[in-house]
């Protein structure tokens, strides 16, 4: 067989591997697209049909998405969901490192035992502790609270960045802090001066796909804030409606508005984000 032919033959090798992914980016992008393209027309145009071109476009359902209901703007739920994301952030990356480390690194007595608890609560639906969460965070008065929901979102995610940022200390070399502690670094020296200044890709990543899903929740944030002014971006959309039916354009622009910041952060850091994804498998 010629080369030729085997060039030709791996060409069509990868387009045949490469067409369920363009099926998929599809399937993803279809939605997005007349997301977009519908917050532009009329209520008039949409109740006609929703899968045509606005006639002439229209910025008046994006003035009252941000001018928002209730007499909230938008940027108002915008900036709550920032005011709780970045503490939950913080949170998240200082004790699912310290987590990961001391499980992988010093060895303490249960640390197997712990990381299968963490898979556990992994695999464990939100809904079924809603009551509880709800109760626990009532009698510590932290419900309508940034406070409390930024400890919700902690506990939330806090199982999976653990378990993420153990597989990447579990594959880095021992060698390195063997090395700090024969300098004479204590073990949170070591920790501190070594470890976490090289983990910062894989804290990044961690960081990068907690800020996506606290962006996109809306289960907690509906459940512990009723409080109208506080709520963030999630549940203020979803309260985006009518007397008696939603009006669809106003709703779409606010999606729209409200998908454009996870967007561009996931577009920026989209490699940092796969190396998450694979962290700790290939070193």
């Amino acid at each position: 067989m010629s080369g030729r032919v085997r060039r030709l033959m791996s060409k069509g090798v990868a387009g045949i591997a490469l067409l369920p992914l363009i099926v998929w980016a599809i399937i993803v992008v279809y939605p997005l697209f007349w997301m977009v393209v519908t917050s532009f027309k009329t209520e008039r145009e949409i109740s006609l049909s929703f899968a045509t071109l606005p006639a002439v476009p229209q910025v008046q359902n994006w003035q009252e998405a941000w001018q928002g209901y209730y007499g909230i703007p938008l940027y108002r739920h915008v900036g709550n969901s920032v005011i709780t994301a970045l503490p939950a952030l913080v949170g998240v990356i200082a004790f699912c490192s310290l987590c990961g480390y001391s499980m992988t690194k010093l060895r303490l007595p249960g640390s197997r035992f712990l990381q299968g608890l963490l898979l556990v609560a992994i695999s464990v639906p939100i809904h079924s502790v809603i009551v509880p969460l709800y109760t626990l965070m009532r009698k510590f008065h932290l419900v309508d609270t940034y406070v409390g929901l930024s400890l919700a979102y902690v506990a939330y995610h806090l199982p999976f960045a653990v378990t993420l940022i153990a597989s990447y200390y579990r594959s880095f070399p021992d060698e390195i802090l063997d090395a700090a502690r024969t300098d004479g670094c204590s073990e949170w020296q070591a920790f501190w001066r070594v470890s976490f200044p090289m983990s910062k890709g894989a804290l990044s990543s961690v960081a990068i796909i907690s800020f996506l899903a606290i962006w996109n929740e809306l289960l907690l944030s509906l459940i512990l804030v009723s409080e109208p002014t506080m709520r963030t971006v999630q549940p203020a959309v979803a309260s985006y409606r009518g007397e008696y039916m939603p009006h669809w354009g106003v709703v779409l622009a606010a999606l729209t508005i409200v998908t454009i910041p996870p967007l561009v952060v996931y577009l920026i850091f989209q490699r940092e984000i796969t190396k998450g994804m694979t962290v700790g498998a290939l070193r």
